[in-house]
């Protein structure tokens, strides 16, 4: 074997503790990341899908999982397009590059930032640095319509029946989060609130609800919160977030019934834009901080 051969497969076989090869997408996978690109069989018996792309930091584990959900215009593009919806679409990478740097700027969050909460999170980063995460980003389907809920629900069975278990036996894990954007935000949120045993955090972006889906939020809050006294919950919104009214409705009914959470707004529409500044950067300092204790 060749000295540069044997030096590549040295370097690959010392990341991220994992028994699969990474994918060769250097354009979605930040300096010191590997890309694994996995397909699924089973996704027609569970509900669940059939891509995921799974960001993994070189430096060593155990890393946190967390489970990104991308937003419906993802979903209806098919499976590719889902999977590299946080990585390609909406630029993770770069959000994990500026939060490994240390110092965010306005350009980061393409301008989309409140001086006020600039500093906050630069001051967070000082006290905590981002250490990196398990990203996952597998493919949702655009479930509509009056069984979209039971839908879901057996995505959720999906993503713990069939893609944690992979991922655990693939890499050296830590504790799990859920999180999403706009459809995405939604879906994490009832997965996420249905499956104390596994979730520590349960985020969500911008996520797409309406009024009629706040009793049954506030009911599973309520059991996810009994069950898991310490688990962390947020509801992050934004002044140009057309779901920003309902999301402030679930925060005034959370609030109500005395459930611990956080409630958000910070400054972006509802677009890609905020997906590729403030959304990716919000979602991954949360998690990387509440995941690591």
């Amino acid at each position: 074997m060749s000295l540069p051969r044997r030096a590549f497969l040295l370097g690959a076989l010392a990341s991220c503790t994992r028994r699969e090869a990474p994918a060769p997408a250097p354009s979605l996978a930040p300096p010191e990341h590997d890309l694994h690109d996995w397909s699924f069989s089973d996704q027609d018996a569970l509900g669940g899908s059939t891509r995921a792309l799974v960001l993994c930091p070189r430096t060593p584990g155990p890393h946190p999982i967390l489970i990104a959900l991308h937003g419906r215009g993802e979903a209806v593009r098919g499976a590719e397009a889902g999977a590299r919806g946080w990585l390609g679409d909406y630029r993770a990478g770069n959000a994990i590059q500026a939060l490994r740097r240390g110092r965010l700027t306005r350009e980061d969050f393409q301008d989309l930032v409140a001086p006020e909460r600039l500093d906050a999170l630069n001051a967070q980063l000082q006290q905590q640095p981002y250490r990196g995460l398990l990203l996952v980003c597998p493919h949702a389907p655009d479930f509509q319509g009056p069984s979209r809920n039971e839908a879901t629900d057996r995505y959720g069975s999906w993503l713990i029946r069939t893609l944690l278990p992979r991922l655990r036996a693939s890499f050296s894990t830590g504790a799990v989060g859920i999180d999403g954007v706009s459809m995405g935000g939604r879906m994490a949120l009832r997965i996420g609130l249905a499956w104390p045993d596994t979730f520590a955090a349960v985020g969500s972006l911008q996520a797409a609800l309406r009024d009629d889906d706040l009793p049954s939020l506030t009911e599973q809050a309520a059991a996810y919160l009994r069950a898991r006294p310490a688990g962390q919950l947020r509801l992050l919104s934004s002044d140009g977030d057309y779901f920003r009214a309902t999301i402030a409705r679930a925060h005034q009914a959370l609030s109500q019934a005395a459930l611990p959470h956080e409630h958000r707004e910070v400054v972006g529409p509802h677009n890609y834009l905020f997906n590729q500044g403030p959304g990716s950067i919000e979602m991954l300092a949360w998690h990387d901080r509440i995941l690591r204790g």
